[in-house]
Parts: C-alpha cells; structure tokens; sequence
C-alpha cells in the first residue's frame, strides 16, 4: 500500500521562467510545482526524463540590480536608436547612389558638350582637384544660365530618361535588396516586445524618413551659386522618379526579412547549440507561441 505522506502536495503555481532540467536540458517553463512532503522543499519533475528539480527562492537584491536595469535598458533603447538612424542613411545613399549612377552616361555628355562649346567660345573650363577636362568630364562645373539654355536639348538628344541611363543599373538593386533584408532580420529579433507587424512598420518608417530626407533642398550648392557640376545636373533629371523606385524596391526585401527573421534565429540557435544551452534562448520561441525543441 503506498503512503500518501510520500507524495509531493500540488501547490498550484507553475514555474512561469525559462529554467533548463539539470537531467536532459528540457525546457520546464509552465511546469507544476509541488512541495517536498519530507523537507518541504518546492520541487517541479521533468516530464521527459523524470528528474526532480528543486526550486530556490534567491533573496531580493539592493536597489543597485534596478539600477543596473535602467542603465541596460537605456543603452539598448540607444542602440536599436542608432541601427534605426544608420539603416535611414544607408537606405537613402544607395537609393541616391542607384539614381546617381543612372545619370552617370547623361552627366559625362553633358560635361563633354560644355567643353567643346568652352573651346569654341575661348571659355575656361572649371574642373575640380586639377583633373584635366576630358578626363572627367562629368566634374565640370557648368554656368546655370548654360544649363538652362542647352541641357533639356542634350537630355531629348540622347532619347529620355531610359536611352540615357545606364544599361547595367539593376546590378545596383542587388546589394540594396540584400542589406535591407538583413535590416529586416534585425529588427525581427531585436523588436521580440512587439509583434512581426510592429517589427515591420518600424522597418518601413525608416524609409519613409530616408524618403523625405532625399527630397530636402540640397545644401552642396548655395543659392547664390553661379556654376553647378554636370554630375548634380544630371542627378536632378533621375532623382525625381528614381530615388524613389531606389527606396521603394527596398522594401520587400526588408518585410521579407521582417517576417523570416525570428525563423532564421531559431534555425541558428537550434543548429549550432547543444538542447541544455538553447533554454537561455527561449524567448524565441515562446514570443510566438511555440515550444522548445526536445532533447531529443
């Protein structure tokens, strides 16, 4: 007959932390607890290899730990601060570098069509850095009021925006598309408080701010500037229309990595660390309502 004085009494709490069984590395996360009739001890039993683990209530630490707390949490705020300002910057770049390198061909006709008129007219040729004129032609600087008069001509001549751009520009998209999905990945993991959709509309916000950011008024020329370069001519004609299909192209590939991003984290972890060593990580899967994998 079994004496009922041996057995652990329910108390009616689980264990509500991620703690690893010392047997078999399970996960007891939702566990019952129950008390130790012979020493009273709360004690929670791996429902994989049976082993008991006993429960130890550690005493309130001094004011110091909320402290500490506050100062992680802030240097954190300030980091995920910093990636945010750093992917609105890099969006922007390769958005404009896409649009710059578009206009590459339609700079350098138009710095060359300046020279061949400055020769003909006795007219210096400003030219930054001592480069000689034709080797660059598209560092020229150009008189507005020659602009004004000759660049739509050159721009029709050379047959619009697709005729003068640059045939190899998609090879720009790839690297774009790839740094926005690591972004994503990033933010997917780094954000696990908010939802996948919360994730993503932080993601996005930093492109609509990359967006706006382009479109200000360009502070490298004056108001008062007589001369502009033939590269700055050239960029305005594809900026309009490209610079925002730089950024908007961005923009699956940065939700793709929003959405894949917690998926890869948890192949990685379960890849490359032992069962025992994943329970610290457990919050990626629990955030999404999964279980840890088994030991087994």
């Amino acid at each position: 007959m079994i004496d009922d004085t041996t057995r652990p009494e329910h108390s009616g709490d689980a264990i509500r932390a991620d703690r690893a069984c010392i047997g078999c590395g399970f996960n007891l996360f939702g566990q019952t607890v129950s008390k130790e009739p012979h020493y009273g001890l709360a004690i929670a039993t791996c429902p994989e290899c049976g082993t008991v683990a006993s429960l130890q209530s550690y005493p309130t630490m001094s004011h110091w730990a909320n402290r500490f707390r506050a100062l992680i949490a802030a240097v954190w705020i300030f980091a995920l601060m910093f990636v945010f300002i750093l992917q609105m910057s890099l969006v922007g770049t390769m958005a404009d570098s896409i649009s710059r390198n578009a206009s590459d061909r339609f700079a350098k006709e138009i710095g060359q069509q300046y020279e061949t008129w400055a020769q003909e007219n006795d007219v210096p040729i400003q030219s930054p850095f001592g480069i000689g004129p034709s080797q660059y032609p598209e560092w020229n600087s150009i008189p507005n009021d020659w602009a004004e008069d000759h660049v739509d001509t050159i721009y029709q001549e050379m047959g619009g925006h697709f005729r003068a751009m640059v045939n190899k520009l998609t090879w720009y998209f790839f690297p774009a598309s790839i740094a926005s999905f690591m972004f994503g990945v990033f933010w997917s993991n780094a954000l696990l408080g908010a939802s996948l959709k919360g994730a993503a509309a932080v993601s996005i916000l930093t492109c609509l701010f990359a967006l706006v950011l382009m479109y200000l008024p360009s502070m490298n020329w004056g108001p008062n500037s007589t001369t502009t370069q033939a590269l700055e001519i050239a960029n305005e004609y594809y900026r309009s229309y490209l610079a925002f299909a730089g950024v908007i192209i961005q923009l699956p590939a940065l939700v793709l990595g929003v959405f894949l991003g917690r998926k890869i984290a948890r192949f990685v972890i379960a890849f490359t660390l032992p069962p025992r060593s994943r329970v610290p990580f457990s919050i990626f899967w629990t955030r999404d309502g999964l279980e840890l994998p088994s030991a087994k």
